[in-house]
């Protein structure tokens, strides 16, 4: 099998010890859900399997955004654990959810220019909309998750909704959660828009082409065209996170 893990979901045969140890030190950082257990088998001088026991149906966080940024191993269209290309078919990318800058929530973010001002904008982010076009489908990068990894994000993605897509994705069986935008969240687009006050803050622009940059050539080019932030600027603003 080479350097190459067998998948088969309730056993993940792994081709060698050094990989878990990546995965297990990923895990602690929350990028990905630990492993139930994991026994290092020594086969050998060229040949070692270490099994981890993750007998549950694996569960993925499919990234169309910032959340295809996430560092971690690098990731293709094979099937891993730890993270695998795919499209999410029947949907399309585009800006169609924003927070409102004026608001202050506990545990969520806010905005200012360089200057330290907190401009009274509506800032946008990206968004899926369903296509009945034949070849409507979005590339992004599926991220293992646990429970306790949904419960975070839940709350991180306050303009969104989780919705399971499972049967929109090829990932071998495994369930496959995507978060879209809340009703509330496009009403805020709408209203930014409509005012004149939508932007895009640069450097999620910047975070969202980097990342898929990262995936390769194909999958930056697949992508690009739906990142063009159209009529809305695009603006330098400096996040800080609230208590």
């Amino acid at each position: 099998m080479g350097n190459r893990p067998q998948i088969v979901w309730g056993l993940t045969r792994c081709a060698s010890v050094q990989e878990c140890e990546v995965l297990s030190r990923w895990t602690k950082r929350g990028r990905i859900a630990r492993p139930n257990a994991s026994v290092a088998l020594a086969r050998g001088p060229e040949s070692c399997a270490t099994i981890c026991d993750m007998t549950r149906r694996p569960e993925f966080v499919f990234g169309y955004g910032s959340l295809a940024g996430r560092p971690g191993p690098a990731a293709s269209r094979e099937i891993r654990r730890h993270g695998f290309v795919a499209d999410l078919t029947g949907f399309v990318r585009t800006w169609g959810v924003a927070m409102d800058n004026r608001r202050d929530l506990p545990g969520y973010k806010y905005y200012t220019d360089p200057a330290g001002r907190r401009p009274h904008v509506f800032v946008t982010f990206l968004d899926l909309l369903p296509s009945e076009a034949n070849s409507a489908a979005v590339n992004g990068l599926c991220l293992p998750v646990a429970e306790p990894a949904l419960v975070v994000l839940d709350r991180r993605e306050r303009n969104y909704e989780r919705v399971d897509v499972s049967d929109h994705i090829d990932a071998g069986g495994a369930r496959v959660w995507v978060y879209r935008g809340s009703v509330d969240g496009r009403a805020r687009y709408d209203e930014g828009r409509g005012t004149g006050t939508a932007v895009i803050d640069a450097n999620y622009l910047r975070v969202v082409e980097a990342g898929f940059s990262a995936l390769g050539e194909a999958e930056f080019r697949q992508c690009g065209p739906s990142l063009d932030p159209g009529a809305i600027p695009v603006t330098e603003l400096v996040r800080h996170q609230l208590p």
